[in-house]
Order: structure tokens, then sequence, then C-alpha cells
């Protein structure tokens, strides 16, 4: 009891503001906005899927062993009346509750990089969504794993594709089979939901300084083209590179894929658990 104890205080004390603060560290400035020179696409997108992956490893790794730990408890007490049902809400209902209290300290590096107050609560119940997301895959590993060093080491071969495929490290559509593993990561959906809310597809791609541009030339040739990727800084020329819509949904829509995902984990870890009376 007293471990545990002492594994809440390092989850909520330490590990999550420790983790935010390197966030917004490495992520100062205004990020989100949609004036040039100021705003910056790559860096919000980055940010952005940072802290959905953060969220998603906070609900995975703080649920992994949560059953598995408990193997000897959980078969003598079923033997006598245990429900399945009431067993794994007990589960994810705490550790939802301390997710919740994670991501409050994760919302910090998106205010300081411009997210804007008004966009603070859908922001936190993306992240929140996304750490019950990954809170149901950890359940699942722990109802799957024989014991828990097996879950341990199964934890990160769920969370590394999840990094890989769930977010703006590659494209996913140059290959079909590499788009349809990315929809089964729910960081995407995390990241997606977060990336609309704060409207990326808005903010302006930092551009890029043509040299060999004398100021007459830059004169002139912005007088004889109608690019509007073209803009001139001084003397200087710079050239805005497009940006192709990444996040075409609100991001309820996004966080409806994330639910339908948290069920049907759900619903996995009841079948697994349910399988364990069959085997005895």
């Amino acid at each position: 009891m007293r471990r545990d104890r002492n594994n809440l205080l390092t989850l909520l004390v330490i590990q999550s503001p420790l983790i935010a603060l390197l966030i917004a560290l490495a992520f100062r400035g205004n990020v989100f906005s949609t004036e040039v020179f100021v705003g910056d696409y790559e860096r919000g997108r980055s940010i952005t899927f940072l802290l959905a992956m953060v969220a998603v490893w906070f609900g995975t790794s703080n649920s992994a062993r949560e059953i598995v730990k408990e193997a000897a408890m959980y078969a003598r007490e079923r033997r006598i009346n245990l429900k399945i049902a009431p067993y794994i809400s007990s589960k994810f209902f705490v550790l939802t509750g301390i997710s919740m209290l994670q991501n409050i300290v994760l919302l910090v590096p998106l205010l300081v990089t411009g997210a804007g107050l008004a966009n603070l609560p859908t922001l936190y119940l993306a992240l929140v969504c996304g750490s019950i997301a990954g809170i149901t895959m950890g359940l699942t590993i722990s109802a799957v794993a024989p014991n828990p060093d097996r879950a341990s080491i199964l934890v990160p071969l769920v969370l590394i594709p999840q990094i890989i495929f769930g977010g703006p490290i590659i494209n996913t559509k140059d290959s079909a089979i590499v788009d349809i593993i990315s929809r089964f990561m729910v960081t995407k959906w995390t990241w997606k939901s977060l990336g609309s809310t704060v409207g990326i597809d808005g903010v302006p791609a930092k551009p890029v300084q043509l040299d060999g541009f004398s100021g007459a030339e830059v004169q002139q040739l912005l007088s004889t083209t109608k690019n509007p990727n073209l803009i001139q800084r001084a003397e200087a020329l710079f050239y805005k590179p497009p940006i192709a819509p990444d996040f075409e949904f609100t991001p309820f829509v996004y966080l409806g894929f994330l639910a339908i995902f948290i069920i049907l984990s759900l619903c996995l870890v009841a079948f697994f658990q349910r399988r364990k009376d069959i085997v005895r």
C-alpha cells in the first residue's frame, strides 16, 4: 500500500510537471499565431504531437500492471463473487482520475505557445481522452500478460508504433498499408483533435529567405509576379511554403474515434478476464 502511495506521488508531483516544464522550455514563442514570421506550422505540429504522445504514454504506463499484479487476488475473489464489470470499472475510474490531474499540467506548454484560453477546455478534453485511450490499451496489456514483467515488456512494443505511425514523423498517405495501420493509432486521433482545436492549418509555415536578390530586384520581382507566397521583409525576399490541410474535421470528430477505441478496448479487457475463468 505504501509503495502504491509513493508511485502515485511520483506520478502527480514529479513526472507530469517535469515533462510539462521540459516541453515548455523547448517550445517558446507564439507558435500558433497566424501572423507570418511569428507562427510556425512545423513547430505547432510538433508540440501538439508530443503532448498527444505524452498523454497516451501516461495512460498506458499507469495501467499496464494494474490487473496482472493482482492476478492471485483476482482469482481468489472471483471464486467468491467478484464481478468482472465492477472490477474493471474500479481500475478504469481510478486511473482516469489520475490522468485528469496529470493532464491539467500538460496545458501549460500550450498556454505559453499561444494556444489561447478559449481553446483550453477542448484541448484538455483531447488530452484526457488520449490518456483514457492509453489506459484502456494498458488494461488490455495487463489482462493479457502472464506476469508484471511481461506487461512491462509489452508497453514499449505498443507505444513505439504510436510514435512512428501516429503523427507527423512520416507521411502515412504514401502507402496504403501504412495509412491503414495509422488509423489504429490513438496518438493520431489525439494529435488531430489538438491540432484541429488550435487551428494548425491556419498557422503559416516558416518563410525561407531567397538569397541573391538586391532590393531593386525584389521590388521588380514582386511588381511583376502575383505569387502570394513571395514576401518582402526589409529588402530581403522570402518564400512562404504552401500548406496542405491536415486537420479536416472538428476536434469532436476525432474524439469520436477515440471513444470507439476506448469502448472496444474495454470490451477486450472484459473478454480476456472472462477467459481466465475458462482456463481455470
